[in-house]
């Protein structure tokens, strides 16, 4: 074996262990950011989860409020309970509150726009909402008074049910 072949063999001797280390050494590092990363991950999805239970926690006591009012519970277009205008301006995050009468027609709204539809029969979440005999949650819909992006959570009302649809663009 000539010098040359020995020192070639020599160097990668020595450097065998040094690439292996600086291997292990950036493995470990991508390691532990992995670790820092779900950890944040992990806080950030708690503190979303607790927001948006105080979030669906105060609507409730709204939508509960709202309910014991008697201009809410006649369930009266003629008679809208200012009220509900005046909780949707009051609460940041409500794009609307609205109440719907058993037989799913749109009753009231807070934000009024000339073109809103008043028959909710064949919109899924007003049939679950009438059902469920509670507090409901909605998937993520399209307002059906503004077409803003919302979620609506629900409560019945001896009439109907009140809803407030909670703002999802902002």
């Amino acid at each position: 074996m000539s010098i040359r072949a020995q020192l070639a063999a020599f160097a990668l001797l020595i450097a065998l262990p040094l690439v292996a280390l600086v291997a292990y050494r950036i493995y470990a590092e991508f390691r532990a950011d992995a670790a820092r990363a779900a950890d944040t991950v992990q806080r950030v999805a708690r503190a979303a989860a607790s927001d948006t239970r105080r979030a669906l926690d105060e609507t409730e006591r709204v939508l509960k409020r709202l309910a014991q009012r008697p201009a809410v519970r006649a369930m009266s277009a003629q008679q809208c309970d200012p009220a509900i205008e005046d909780f949707r301006a009051a609460v940041a995050g409500y794009a609307n509150i609205i109440t719907i009468d058993r037989e799913a027609n749109l009753v009231c709204s807070a934000v009024q726009v000339k073109a809103a539809r008043t028959s909710l029969g064949d919109v899924d979440w007003v049939q679950q909402a009438l059902k469920a005999g509670g507090l409901y949650v909605s998937r993520p819909t399209v307002s059906i008074v503004t077409g803003a992006p919302v979620v609506y959570v629900t409560f019945p009302v001896d009439g109907g049910l009140i809803a407030a649809a909670l703002d999802l663009s902002g």
